[in-house]
């Protein structure tokens, strides 16, 4: 217990005994979650930008969700990028908005937080 008190001490950080330092954690955590929702809720009426070409319009194995396609996400092909997680959370974002950016920016928006 004196081990933790002058370590406590050591860092500047007795007011953690005290339980007002959680409370203002929790309240700058909240207002730097509010910011960043603020900052992102203007793109979610933006259209897809070029890049989503290649991983959206043109990616046939993002159109098919049984076992078959997602073993195909899951294997490794030569010469491509292996991201499979990626490549199913837009598989299922085309199988429930289809080509709609507005899903897909809402799925990006959930992943941040």
């Amino acid at each position: 217990m004196k081990l933790r008190r002058n370590a406590i001490r050591q860092f500047g950080a007795e007011e953690l005994e005290g339980g007002r330092e959680p409370v203002k954690l929790i309240g700058l955590c909240f207002l730097i979650s509010v910011l960043v929702a603020l900052l992102y809720f203007n793109s979610l009426g933006n259209q897809f930008t070029n890049w989503d070409d290649g991983m959206i319009y043109e990616n046939p194995s993002i159109r098919n969700l049984n076992w078959a396609g997602i073993k195909k996400l899951f294997t490794v092909e030569p010469g491509n990028t292996y991201q499979p997680i990626r490549m199913l959370s837009y598989a299922i974002d085309y199988k429930i908005w289809g080509l709609n950016p507005l899903g897909y920016h809402i799925t990006t928006f959930f992943f941040i937080y």
